[in-house]
């Protein structure tokens, strides 16, 4: 169950509510913050998840392009942040269980998406 937690602003005034939700217990499902030095600070402070073995399963190495915004996510060999919205192709996140359960095949395209999104409402799953 996706919940939307919008926050007013951006940069330096989104920033603190998110580390305060991240530290009070109420992280939110993803959000987006710069690389380089402001999430090597989080990730010392321990508030940001290893995502190596999903970047490895999934081959971003092979994927993303170019391989400089890869490298701005890597910390101590590991990978701690998702390389999108960085001036580069849009991206579009799914699960593909959740089109599975919803029996419909995982869309290659919005047009597929939008036409899927009916199933998946009736699955209980918010597009």
């Amino acid at each position: 169950h996706w919940v939307d937690g919008a926050i007013a602003g951006s940069g330096g005034t989104a920033r603190p509510i998110m580390i305060s939700r991240i530290t009070g217990g109420d992280p939110m499902g993803a959000t987006q913050f710069n690389h380089g030095r402001q999430a090597e600070e989080l990730v010392q402070a321990g508030l940001m998840r290893d995502l190596t073995e999903l970047a490895t399963r999934d081959k971003w190495a092979e994927i993303v392009q170019p391989k400089s915004l890869l490298d701005g996510c890597t910390l101590d060999g590991k990978i701690y942040c998702v390389p999108v919205n960085i001036h580069s192709w849009q991206w579009l996140w799914l699960s593909n269980a959740a089109f599975e359960k919803a029996g419909v095949p995982v869309p290659k395209n919005w047009n597929e998406y939008v036409a899927a999104a009916p199933a998946l409402e009736k699955a209980g799953i918010i597009p």
